[in-house]
């Protein structure tokens, strides 16, 4: 009992270890050079490299090895008993296989968009999008305030103006000129309100947060447009130009208030140009540089980076299941399974650490993700000593047959739809992104070959 307890020890152990090789990967983040934005571009393709060549090569035939060896047992067959040029494998295995190779596709699909929906309402910038439409709405009411000042004023001075005008010609130009002024106002809260239009739409949310909207004080618009009240009621005399001059004024007073530049069309290209500046900002912080139009913003690479975890973890507890079963049943098979998990497990940890870190800007964020997503391992290897110490008997072939083929069609999945996508927006030209898929299913290949050796 002892050395069966020994044994079970030395194989979790062994699972925790190769595992935990993704902390190496992860390491990346403190490597000084590294904080350049093709750096990103090499890790993702040489990411996508190696998860496409295991889940091809590897993952999905191990999926079949167990679907097949499920079947035979279901109709009896003694695989001992018969030699390889007498046996015929199940077709089902190969039709189960491929049916959830596409399942893991779909499932991983589905899990894309709930990380997308759940980032998008519940995180920081639907908390940022509620509060751009709260300040939205009350620069309308305000522009609508504005522009009723404004009206009454001129209504005001137009109503004035006749009662004291001579008739003739003097007269019939001033109520021209009272009656563009009004048709000015109108066409002022078209302009505003378009132009506010137009800074929603570029106002959509992204990930970068935006520069406060530029105040009115700051750019003299409120002087401005307080000079043009003052213009319109320019020609009120008698005992109403103390009345009009506190319209003027109480107008002046709502458009100093708007502390958030929406107060008229020159405000509102202010702040359409103050988030554009932050966008400058937010592009250049993404990845250290400066091109707003190439790479990912941070919200796209974190759930990216999310996802990855996600399929890399469910691939590690199989993987994490058959280095402790291996290792328990004999530590000379065991050993230099885990050491090519482990080899491969190093580019895994990068794949995930460095889409965090490019997100956040937080090394011991993205490295703390980065060895967590071989946490699965050691959970599995846990896993599968309870279950030895229950019953002394291993998990069901059917369970390692779902679990090997889900994980290869997800991690096919990431690779072409995020990695590969991802990589090459910083490398536009393929100077490096090819080659480093390739470079990837190389290193990958290298590991393999342990596991024959």
């Amino acid at each position: 009992m002892g050395s069966e307890t020994h044994d079970l020890a030395v194989a979790f152990a062994v699972t925790t270890g190769s595992g935990m090789a993704t902390l190496l990967g992860a390491m990346v983040v403190f490597i000084p050079s590294f904080y350049k934005p093709h750096i990103l571009g090499v890790c993702l393709a040489l990411a996508a490299g190696v998860m496409l060549y295991v889940s091809f090569i590897e993952i999905f035939f191990k999926g079949l090895t167990e679907f097949e060896l499920y079947f035979d047992q279901e109709r009896g067959v003694n695989r001992s008993a018969i030699t390889v040029d007498d046996y015929t494998p199940p077709s089902e295995a190969y039709f189960a296989t491929t049916a959830t190779f596409f399942g893991g596709i779909v499932i991983t699909w589905f899990l894309d968009r709930l990380i997308h929906y759940l980032y998008a309402n519940y995180g920081e910038e639907a908390r940022q999008r509620r509060q751009q439409e709260k300040q939205q709405q009350q620069q309308r009411g305000r522009q609508q305030e504005v522009y009723e000042l404004k009206q009454g004023l001129i209504e005001r001075q137009y109503t004035d103006e006749s009662s004291l005008a001579p008739e003739g010609g003097m007269h019939a130009r001033r109520l021209d000129v009272l009656e563009r002024r009004m048709g000015d106002a109108r066409q002022d809260l078209l302009n505003m309100q378009a132009q506010a239009h137009h800074t929603r739409a570029l106002a959509q949310p992204d990930d970068s947060p935006r520069r406060p909207l530029r105040s009115s004080t700051d750019d003299g618009d409120a002087s401005d447009d307080y000079g043009a009240l003052d213009d319109a009621g320019s020609g009120s005399r008698g005992r109403d130009s103390g009345v009009l001059r506190g319209e003027e004024q109480r107008a002046g007073s709502v458009l100093l208030q708007s502390g958030d530049g929406s107060d008229g069309p020159d405000s509102v290209h202010g702040s359409a140009d103050g988030a554009g500046g932050g966008d400058d900002e937010s592009a250049a912080g993404d990845g250290g540089h400066g091109h707003a139009n190439t790479g990912k913003t941070g919200k796209e690479l974190l759930v990216m980076a999310l996802i990855t975890g996600t399929a890399i973890a469910l691939h590690n507890f199989p993987e994490g299941l058959a280095t402790f079963v291996a290792t328990a049943k004999d530590p000379a098979v065991g050993a230099p399974i885990a050491i090519a998990i482990a080899i491969h497990n190093i580019p895994e940890g990068i794949c995930v650490a460095v889409p965090i870190f490019f997100a956040t800007k937080n090394k011991w964020r993205a490295f703390l993700f980065g060895t967590l997503s071989g946490m699965a391992e050691p959970v599995a290897g846990a896993v599968g000593w309870g279950i030895f110490a229950a019953s002394g008997s291993d998990f069901d072939s059917l369970i390692y047959a779902f679990l090997f083929s889900l994980v290869s069609g997800m991690m096919v999945y990431i690779s072409l739809r995020e990695l590969l996508p991802t990589a090459r927006s910083y490398d536009p030209r393929d100077n490096y992104v090819t080659l480093c898929t390739f470079l990837g299913m190389t290193v990958m290949a290298a590991s393999l070959m342990l596991f024959q050796a």
